[in-house]
């Protein structure tokens, strides 16, 4: 497990000025804050990107000083047109900084053990998907299990039965989990600006977006999650997006999902223009040349 990034979370009483059930992200260099305001609650998150990188086991813990020093740091960061998040770290309830890992282990059971989630893979939580992957391998894993059940028609299933069953239920969640945990790294990495590219990406080019773009690509990672094999599923409607799994073909507009990955390599190409011209001037100026 690696760890790049420390967050700082907490809550208070509602706050006007974000909303009543709103979500804002509010991005800097190396760090993003975001709220979730509620009715009766505000959430809070400041996520940092850390100067090197951690390794388990080394997972320092952080002091009461060191947490109102990251505060302290983004006091005047603006949380939306008329409040700082200073003001809301005054009135908090309660918070805490801790260090957040990721990572997808290799080895994911053993002997009559396995492990779905968190304990095996676990992802940035800025784009939401940790809860996600986690049912979708109790879901893949109760697939495996229920088809070994059925053919062994009753018998008790000895160690190596189950141990095909369970390497199984990893070899199908491996790719998954790790196109989503570096889709969710993507997007923290983005968020917080960690490079100069990051930002011109999010600042410049991601408004020019149709506001359907994020939708189309969250969707487009959710119509391959599994289903549970021997429950049913009639009976319900039809949504927007299909399944992977389901016969009927539905032509799902692309159009968001196209422009980012036009507007990636854009960004991908002006970073490298960039990055050349430093390094010619960089060179010119080594060399004498004026």
């Amino acid at each position: 497990m690696k760890t790049s990034f420390k967050v700082l979370l907490g809550m208070g009483p509602p706050a006007s000025e974000v909303g009543e059930r709103d979500m804002t992200i509010c991005s800097d260099s190396r760090f993003v804050l975001t709220t979730v305001s509620q009715p009766n609650h505000l959430f809070f998150c400041v996520y940092q990107k850390l100067d090197k990188d951690l390794f388990w086991p080394r997972q320092p813990r952080y002091t009461a000083e060191e947490m109102e020093a990251l505060a302290e740091s983004v006091a005047d960061h603006p949380v939306s047109d008329t409040i700082v998040f200073g003001e809301l770290w005054k009135k908090r309830h309660r918070a805490t900084l801790i260090n957040l890992e990721e990572g997808v282990l290799q080895h994911w059971h053993h002997d009559r053990i396995a492990l779905v989630g968190d304990s095996v893979h676990k992802m940035l939580p800025n784009i939401g998907l940790g809860g996600n992957m986690a049912l979708e391998s109790v879901v893949v894993l109760c697939n495996h299990l229920h088809a070994m059940l059925v053919s062994q028609q009753g018998k008790k299933p000895d160690l190596e039965t189950l141990d095909e069953t369970l390497a199984a239920y990893q070899e199908e969640r491996m790719p998954r989990v790790l196109q989503i945990t570096a889709f969710s790294t993507q997007v923290a990495e983005g968020q917080a600006w960690v490079t100069p590219l990051h930002k011109f990406s999010t600042k410049w080019l991601l408004p020019l977006l149709k506001d359907r773009a994020l939708a189309d690509m969250i969707a487009d990672l959710m119509h391959g999650a599994p289903k549970l094999a021997y429950v049913g599923s009639s009976g319900f409607g039809k949504g927007t997006v299909q399944w992977d799994d389901e016969k009927e073909e539905k032509e799902i507009d692309v159009t968001g999902k196209t422009s980012l990955q036009w507007a990636i390599r854009i960004a991908a190409l002006v970073g490298m223009v960039a990055v050349g011209t430093t390094q010619f001037h960089r060179a010119r100026s080594l060399l004498g040349v004026r």
